[in-house]
């Protein structure tokens, strides 16, 4: 795929658009498809070293974009951000498949690592928690913490984590005697 990018980039128009970006010259861009939409944004989010947004009209183009822009980019660089409410009435799994995708892309942003974000408009349009109420959420455990069983067990729960007999899947966690299982989101 970087052989893909390297050609497109060549393009004359393209260049265009890089420079007037680089610029910071806010610029229109129409009658494009939907794999130029990802070469370019894909480009972009190679060429600069901040995240790149790309708004979808509906979640099944965000969906379709995303799987296209992971082709090309990888999945370590691409997040799809889809809110609650469009997916309340899917399947359970897929429902926390995109529940945990949209915490991880949250957690990508407060942590300032560079992505390519792909979202529908009215994912865009609902209000976050501030990120003052996030921060106090996160729970950050390292090698030689001490923690109160009970309270991180109260804390796992809050969080959304499920507690079952077996951990297995994201978002699950087991308690064996003295022994706190986690699969963590991320």
């Amino acid at each position: 795929m970087k052989n893909i990018l390297s050609l497109f980039k060549n393009n004359k128009n393209i260049q265009t658009v890089l420079s007037e970006l680089n610029n910071n010259n806010i610029i229109k861009i129409t009658s494009t498809t939907d794999n130029h939409n990802v070469l370019l944004s894909s480009l972009l989010y190679e060429e600069n070293n901040e995240f790149v947004f790309y708004v979808a009209s509906n979640v099944y183009k965000a969906s379709k974009f995303y799987d296209s822009a992971v082709k090309v980019l990888g999945l370590d660089n691409v997040n799809l951000y889809v809110s609650n409410e469009v997916v309340a009435t899917e399947v359970d799994a897929v429902n926390k498949e995109f529940l945990f995708e949209r915490l991880q892309t949250v957690t990508n942003i407060l942590e300032n690592k560079k992505k390519l974000i792909v979202c529908d408009v009215n994912s865009c349009l609902k209000e976050l928690m501030p990120r003052k109420i996030i921060d106090k959420f996160v729970l950050r455990l390292k090698l030689g913490d001490d923690i109160e069983r009970k309270d991180l067990i109260l804390h796992l729960i809050k969080l959304g984590y499920k507690k079952v007999p077996t951990t297995n899947t994201v978002g699950d966690f087991s308690v064996r005697g003295e022994i706190i299982d986690i699969y963590p989101i991320n």
